[in-house]
């Protein structure tokens, strides 16, 4: 689990020093930048591969013999055995607001993630999309699944402690 959370901070760390240049408003939402693209894509590619993690141990722990791999199978799986993520606020104290980063799928897609996906494929035509606000939506996700997968496993072993003796 740890190397979840120390690749995490890495990436969080690297959003943190576009703060020298860029203040964490709402108003520079809209700001790009390279370094924002190189963010996104990491922070992307790592809760890709989490949440294909969260959704095997949640499987295995109910006997559900299933695979997740696509952003609909993680969905399904997430809100069937996680479904207050979407409840879950970050504060962005510089800023002074929250954010939500799975609030909009219960009713529809998550936009950051469409955009990373767009970047990922098509970067030299989305540039704009490699915006502040993406960026801190795809790191602010992938805090709140490191929370979860830690919980999960913390659960999972107690479980196993408890079955030993």
């Amino acid at each position: 689990m740890s190397e979840y959370w120390n690749y995490y901070t890495n990436i969080e760390n690297d959003l943190f020093q576009t703060f020298r240049y860029v203040e964490p408003t709402r108003e520079n939402f809209s700001t790009y930048s390279v370094e924002y693209a190189k963010i996104i894509n990491v922070s992307g590619a790592e809760i890709d591969n989490i949440m294909k993690a969260l959704c095997k141990a949640a499987y295995d722990r109910n006997g559900e013999v299933k695979e997740a791999g696509n952003m609909g199978q993680y969905k399904e799986c997430l809100l069937k055995y996680f479904p207050h993520i979407v409840d879950v606020m970050l504060h962005v104290p510089r800023g002074g607001y929250g954010i939500k980063p799975f609030d909009e799928w219960g009713k529809t897609k998550l936009f950051w993630w469409d955009e990373y996906q767009e970047i990922k494929h098509h970067r030299e035509s989305n540039w704009k999309k490699a915006s502040f606000k993406n960026a801190l939506f795809t790191v602010g996700a992938l805090k709140i699944l490191n929370l979860y997968i830690k919980r999960f496993n913390k659960k999972c072993q107690a479980v196993k402690n408890k079955s030993i003796g």
